[in-house]
Order: C-alpha cells, then structure tokens, then sequence
C-alpha cells in the first residue's frame, strides 16, 4: 500500500463490503473511467478500471444489493452537471470485486442505469441506495432535491 498522486479531487466515498475496512473512491471530473480502494488510513490499495464507459462528472459512489441477491455492486454516480445542462444522468452498476493481491482490476461487465429528474435538469452530488428495497437516491442542489430511481432499475 501506498500514496496512489492520481487520486486528486476525490468525489464520494463509500465503504467496500467485500473488502472490509477498505472504503472505494474516485475522482470528480477530468479522469479517466477508474475507482480506486483505498484503507482505513487513506492509503492506496487498488485501482479498478471500468471498461466502455466514459467519465465525465461522477460526483457519488455506494455500495449495497443489485440484482442478484448474494452478490454486493458498486454504484457509480455520473450525476454531476455544474452548467445544468445534460437531460439524462447515468449510474453505472457492477459487482464488487474482491481485491487480493492485485493492484489494478479490469471490469467489463458494467450496467448503465438511465434517469432524469422529473423537475427539469438538476445538479446532483449524493447517491445513496437503501439496502431493503434496492431502490436509489439522488440528491441535488440548488434547489435541493430528493430523486428516486426505483428497483428494478430499467438499463440503458
């Protein structure tokens, strides 16, 4: 483990389920389509390249039930929209892979979750699931508002 310098606006934090006392991050904008896992100190684990995507605002990230009972995903939240300009916001679902050994992880197997708000186009900054429904949360602001994307969510 060590100091990982690529890991420069660090935009939402979750805790990883698969990977206990690790916690999954990344960055805002201007990155390539990467989260990273990091310890309970901050310290660099592993880098997780997501493939087919592109990375333009992610703001938000968690971690909890998808599809597939057992199985735990990550959520990456493409919800930023500082100019307020992008109708449809993406998340992109995945299973959360257990890190062992490896310092750098290739995924493919990438759902992209569709939604808009039904107020108009919003900029958002958190995204939240609840775990008993497998529904999701969005949060924005100025105005503030509350969105739910509920289970099962339809894919792109």
């Amino acid at each position: 483990m060590f100091r990982n310098y690529e890991i420069n606006e660090a935009s939402g934090l979750a805790a990883s389920i698969n990977n206990p006392n690790h916690f999954w991050t990344h960055n805002d904008s201007g990155d390539r389509a990467r989260i990273f896992l990091i310890d309970s100190l901050g310290q660099f684990v592993a880098e997780v390249n997501l493939l087919n995507i592109v990375h333009h605002d992610w703001e938000d990230i968690a971690v909890g039930p998808g599809p597939i009972l057992g199985l735990n995903y990550i959520y990456v939240g493409e919800i930023g929209d500082n100019f307020e300009r992008r109708t449809y916001k993406n998340i992109y679902r995945f299973v959360e892979p257990f890190i062992n050994d490896c310092i750098e992880v290739r995924i493919d197997q990438i759902d992209t979750i569709t939604f808009r708000s039904s107020d108009g186009i919003k900029d958002a900054e958190t995204l939240m699931i609840d775990p008993p429904t497998r529904d999701l949360y969005v949060l924005s602001k100025h105005p503030v508002g509350v969105y739910r994307v509920p289970f099962p969510q339809a894919l792109k």
